[in-house]
């Protein structure tokens, strides 16, 4: 093993607590360094690549003028990048199923299938803020009352400002960055929550008082970029407002491709941070970090006498060729931030494995965060929601039994996916009867037409779309057809043009609306309104390795090892709670609207056969008071199992700092609570003049 495998700290992981983490341990070294001439540094190890736009320029090195870009950067230090999924076409759509992590290692998205429980995490440089929907707010603080945060130390609210101003946040609501007018979406949808309000509805939590009335404070806080609207008028910007333009003048076009990469480069993905800790302006001199990509930990073994007690095994894969390499890498100082699943993962690997000790409870109290999608379809009104952020607004209410108990937010579907997302929606209106069955039986007449395929009308029209979802999981985690789908989807070059355009005729076929053809998908989607909704008061599941996954290791198998424990049935009240309030809203954006939401995955009436898509997987790895109801302390130390009777013993300089260390639900979209979770961590671990800067 030579010097360089060997790090002062190293950081399983970039996405909200990896990069926090990373960026407060390297602000650290370099102090150290410069005052105790060290050479202390760290490493992050990335199980995906990096990200970016098609649209960044390229200029060579000997011609530039100014600090490279991100794009320049990654060229000159040959680091493995892609595009984001474009154009908004079908071409588009081929490119963005091409990214999923289970038909390429290099891939962006992944589809994780664990039962009636699935889950989409990034895999890339920067982690889940390369494809959320920036939203950025704080828990009700009934929700963290009692977590151990509270018991000692600096509490949970107190991190709240520093992790919004170092994500940077801004509200849109409206069409343009100088404008004043309301995006279409955004209107209604606080229209329909002020109609609540004013009728004398009590279960809105988010609301303040304006000249003597109550309103609803509905504007989500954003992490992208956007123009002021008083840039140019009496309201002039601040000088700090002025120095962030400066920076970065990269606005958000209300294009509504936050999940899918932004283009005009104007969200606040973490590579950027990392970027700039690695590429200053001069004089500035890069932090001593150094990132390595498509690495992916599987193993953790602990050397009590060691100087440097953590050795990690991780697979390295070629960008090109994604053969892998075992490797090793040694650390004083060991943060695993690789989501929560991916935390969970190499925890229990290494429970299993007996390289660590851990607590029982690891896997348990796992969490889906009540995340469900629902819509509405409109009748007498059209209304565009291909524009503007994923979602711009939000309206948080409380039941009888809890004072805050779910969050529903306004959403946006992007133009790439529309026609699929269009015949999504429709279809399943269409099988609960409230369109009038014409579309579906159009679509698969002509199927037996041109196809002769008479069981397309048998699979789609008798079988309930959960039950649909669930022939398409087992197909998922199929390794035959995952070695086709690997063989058509390429994520680079499509050396057989037959197969591509095949796949592109078969899509636009499979998502044209044969009543009205030329529908764009601004007018295809104007028929509908989607809720993006999340809840509290989750009972939760238990996340397990299944039997065969040593197996599926060691024959680099990409199917999913784990597998989920959790109840639809007793859930069914949480997801009850929410369509409550999606049909009170439904009801204001239309008269009648609330006959006709709609929930494409859950069955109220027969939740056991209910599945559930999740973007915000909680739990696991919970923080407790002692090894008995946690896996570790509310600072992210991991607790030691030794067998003694020391129930708080943790494990030296080894922490879990993500998602997969919540107690509870959150109710709400969890960035800010991890950013939270990771600068009260930070500042534990490296000091309160380390952490880094906005």
């Amino acid at each position: 093993m030579t010097q360089d495998d060997k790090f002062e700290a190293v950081v399983v992981g970039s996405g909200f607590g990896g990069t926090i983490l990373a960026l407060s341990l390297a602000n650290k070294f370099e102090n150290d360094n410069s005052n105790n001439h060290t050479n202390k540094k760290v490493c992050v190890l990335e199980r995906g690549e990096w990200w970016i736009s098609h649209e960044l320029n390229y200029t060579p090195k000997e011609k530039r003028r100014a600090n490279p870009n991100i794009r320049e950067f990654l060229e000159d230090g040959k680091k493995p990048y892609h595009f984001w999924a474009h154009p908004d076409s079908v071409n588009g759509i081929l490119e963005l199923l091409s990214t999923a992590r289970e038909l390429s290692k290099t891939g962006l998205y992944d589809l994780r299938i664990l039962g009636n429980v699935s889950v989409i995490c990034a895999s890339g440089l920067g982690g889940g803020s390369l494809i959320y929907s920036n939203v950025t707010l704080p828990p009700h603080p009934s929700v963290y009352r009692d977590w151990p945060t509270q018991s000692e130390g600096k509490k949970l609210e107190d991190y709240f400002d520093i992790a919004k101003a170092f994500i940077g946040v801004n509200k849109i609501t409206t069409n343009a960055g100088l404008s004043g007018n309301k995006l279409e979406k955004t209107k209604v949808f606080q229209e329909a929550g002020q109609a609540l309000i004013d009728e004398g509805n009590q279960n809105i939590v988010n609301t303040k008082i304006e000249d003597g009335k109550k309103t609803g404070d509905f504007d989500a806080d954003l992490s992208i970029t956007n123009l002021p609207g008083g840039l140019f008028g009496v309201s002039q910007p601040s000088p700090q407002e002025v120095e962030r333009l400066l920076k970065q003048n990269n606005d958000c076009q209300r294009q509504g491709r936050c999940v899918l990469g932004c283009i005009p480069g104007a969200r606040h993905t973490f590579s950027k941070k990392f970027v700039e800790a690695m590429n200053p302006k001069p004089p500035a001199a890069p932090k001593p970090l150094e990132i390595n990509e498509l690495s992916e930990v599987y193993d953790i073994e602990f050397n009590e006498k060691e100087e440097y007690k953590y050795t990690i095994s991780y697979f390295q894969y070629d960008p090109e060729t994604e053969e892998r390499k075992s490797k090793n890498m040694r650390a004083k100082i060991l943060v695993i931030a690789a989501g929560t699943l991916g935390s969970n993962e190499v925890l229990m690997k290494c429970k299993e494995k007996n390289h660590l000790k851990l607590s029982e409870t690891l896997g348990k109290k796992f969490f889906t965060n009540g995340d469900m999608i629902g819509f509405m379809t409109l009748q007498n009104r059209l209304i565009d929601i291909t524009r503007g952020p994923i979602n711009t607004a939000h309206i948080s209410f409380k039941t009888q039994e809890r004072e805050f108990a779910y969050t529903i937010e306004d959403s946006t579907i992007p133009k790439m996916v529309a026609p699929a997302f269009a015949t999504i929606l429709e279809l399943t209106a269409d099988l609960e009867g409230k369109i009038g069955g014409s579309y579906w039986k159009n679509l698969t007449q002509d199927i037996r037409l041109l196809y002769r395929f008479g069981a397309m009308d048998l699979i789609f029209r008798k079988l309930s779309l959960t039950k649909q979802a669930s022939l398409l999981s087992k197909a998922w985690n199929d390794d035959k057809v995952r070695n086709v789908l690997r063989n058509i989807l390429k994520i680079r070059t499509i050396e057989d043009e037959t197969t591509r355009w095949f796949m592109e005729r078969l899509l636009t076929f499979a998502t044209t609306d044969y009543a009205n053809p030329y529908a764009t998908p601004e007018e295809r989607l104007s028929k509908f309104f989607v809720f993006s909704c999340m809840g509290n008061g989750e009972i939760p599941g238990i996340l397990k390795l299944k039997p065969e996954w040593k197996d599926m290791e060691n024959k680099n198998d990409p199917g999913e090892k784990l597998f989920i424990e959790w109840s639809a049935q007793e859930n069914n009240k949480v997801f009850t709670d929410i369509l409550d309030g999606m049909k009170k809203l439904a009801g204001k954006i239309e008269k009648g609207g609330e006959e006709r939401v709609f929930t494409p995955l859950w069955k109220f009436d027969e939740p056991g056969s209910s599945s559930t898509v999740v973007l915000h997987p909680l739990g696991g790895c919970s923080m407790g008071d002692n090894i008995e109801n946690g896996v570790v302390d509310s600072y992210g130390h991991v607790f030691w199992n030794d067998g003694s009777s020391n129930k708080t013993r943790i494990y030296p300089d080894l922490y879990v700092i993500d998602g997969s260390v919540f107690p509870d639900t959150v109710g709400v979209n969890p960035t800010l609570t991890i950013a939270a979770i990771a600068f009260r961590a930070a500042e534990k671990i490296a000091g309160k003049e380390f952490l880094p800067a906005a």
